[in-house]
């Protein structure tokens, strides 16, 4: 059998961009004195369909983490393509030091379940309580159970419809990307 194309070594720091992209999203967050904060989270997955949970992957030095460990709570908001700016710039900021819905872009709505707010601009929303929490290295694996979930109507049946929905997936650094508009199913 013939040999495929070279392969070179990469540093292993750079290893882990070889499994972007990831969809890029909004971590909502509410201090217990009320201030809302946003953070931009691009390592979450999908970890049990019975609880419904998700995984996110944050660092303990986050002003999102222990706001998340104190109230118990959290709303994954999906943003599309079109908003990459803004989310990346929301992630280059600590909502420590600034009020990231005075300065970006984003509406706070009150979310039915608890008391992070939703972000309108994004399509989709993850209500989500506070589960689990794992070291991992220099993250945290933080697990939340979705308990309310949202999306804008015809935009995502069984599957998302990416003739209207666009994904910010990120691909590492500073670059993101977006599906394509085919789809294919695939019948055993």
């Amino acid at each position: 059998m013939p040999e495929g194309p070279p392969k070179v070594a990469l540093p292993l720091n750079e290893s882990l961009y070889l499994l972007h992209p990831y969809n890029a999203t909004l971590i909502t967050t509410k201090t217990p004195d009320g201030q809302n904060n946003v953070a931009t989270i691009a390592w979450i997955i999908p970890t049990s369909v019975n609880p419904p949970l998700i995984t996110m992957s944050i660092r303990k030095n986050r002003f999102t983490y222990p706001i998340i460990q104190e109230t118990g709570e959290f709303v994954v908001n999906i943003p599309t393509f079109d908003m990459a700016e803004t989310v990346l710039r929301a992630g280059r900021m600590s909502g420590k030091n600034i009020d990231k819905f005075a300065e970006l872009p984003f509406t706070a709505r009150k979310a039915k379940m608890v008391t992070a707010p939703l972000i309108e601009e994004c399509v989709a929303h993850l209500e989500c309580k506070l589960w689990k929490t794992f070291e991992a290295g220099d993250h945290d694996l933080v697990i939340g159970e979705v308990i309310a979930a949202h999306v804008i109507e015809g935009y995502f049946t069984k599957t998302w419809d990416i003739t209207k929905f666009r994904p910010a997936q990120h691909t590492g650094k500073e670059f993101f990307t977006t599906c394509g508009l085919e789809t294919i199913e695939i019948k055993f």
